[in-house]
C-alpha cells in the first residue's frame, strides 16, 4: 500500500514534510517516513485518531506532534478504498398507547371523613378476650 505521510518539524527552525511512502500498514508507513527524514527516534507513547475521510491522526504524547498518515492511489493505479458512509439516523416512532393517568381520589365530605376515621377505628380496635400487656 502507498500513503501519504504528514510529519510535523521537530523544531522551530525546521519545516514540515508531506512525502509517499510505500509500505504494509500505517505504522511502517509512519516509521519509513520518520527515517527518510533523519529522525531515528520510535514514536512510543502515541493516540490514534481515525478520522472520517480514514486518515490516521496520530498525536505523539511527549512532544504532542501530530502526524497524519492516508492511503493514497499507487502508480500502478490501484484504488483507495472509498470511507464508509456515515449511517442514516433512524427517527424513533412516538408510542401510540395511550397512558392511563390515575384518577384523584374523590374529595370526602366532613361527615364522610368522620365515618371514615371511626370505621378504621374499629377495624384496628383490640379483639375482646386479649388483655393488656
Amino acid at each position: 500500500m502507498r500513503y501519504e505521510v504528514f510529519i510535523p518539524a521537530a523544531d522551530e527552525d525546521k519545516f514540515d514534510v508531506t512525502l509517499e511512502v510505500e509500505a504494509t500498514n500505517w505504522m511502517q508507513a509512519l516509521k519509513t517516513g520518520l527515517g527518510r527524514v533523519g529522525e531515528s527516534q520510535v514514536v512510543r507513547s502515541v493516540v490514534c485518531d481515525i478520522k472520517e475521510d480514514n486518515s490516521i491522526h496520530v498525536t505523539d504524547a511527549a512532544t504532542m506532534r501530530v502526524f497524519k498518515l492516508r492511503e493514497v492511489a499507487s502508480p500502478e493505479g490501484d484504488a483507495v478504498p472509498e470511507p464508509a458512509p456515515a449511517p442514516a439516523a433512524v427517527a424513533a416512532e412516538p408510542a401510540q398507547t395511550p397512558v392511563e393517568r390515575p384518577q384523584a381520589a374523590p374529595v370526602l365530605a366532613a361527615q364522610d371523613e368522620e365515618d371514615f376515621v371511626q370505621r378504621r377505628t374499629v377495624q384496628i380496635a383490640r379483639p375482646e378476650g386479649i388483655d393488656e400487656v
